[in-house]
């Protein structure tokens, strides 16, 4: 008879605790710390006189995203860095960009863009390449 009272304890005991621990879990997920994100704007002039402004997106130091627009009209939508390229790449959908070493937050204004090109089936079309950075343009668009 003592069995037959202790086993509806027993059973409610192990469904609270098992009810407990993914609650737990959750809270600890929570509480990791993000990383701190923030955006630069960059401002350039192309050999080919196009005007290119790439607004990248940082996780501390690291350039994570970037979104592009090339005379004012936007190409791609967000480009998202390849971690496998070995100079700065970043990706969105067919359209590439590359940047120049070190692109980080605090050389980003100071970085030149190699170029963007947009990748077909007979080839690459470069729509912006060897891009130097207009300084006072850089300088108004991170106000």
């Amino acid at each position: 008879m003592k069995f037959v009272k202790f086993l509806p304890v027993t059973l409610v005991a192990a469904v609270l605790a098992a009810c407990s621990t993914p609650a737990k879990q959750e809270i600890v997920q929570e509480a990791q710390p993000q990383p701190t994100m923030s955006e630069k704007f960059v401002a350039f002039q192309c050999a080919n006189k196009n005007a290119v402004v790439v607004k990248y997106k940082f996780a501390a130091q690291k350039a994570v995203e970037a979104t592009v627009t090339i005379n004012k009209k936007a190409v791609g939508e967000t480009f998202v860095r390849d971690d496998k390229a070995e100079d700065p790449t970043f990706v969105s959908g067919k359209y590439v960009l590359n940047a120049d070493t070190p692109l980080a937050l605090d050389t980003a204004t100071k970085t030149d863009l190699v170029n963007i090109f947009h990748s077909e089936s007979e080839g690459d079309v470069i729509l912006a390449k060897n891009c130097k950075i207009e300084p006072k343009t850089t300088a108004k668009l991170n106000k």
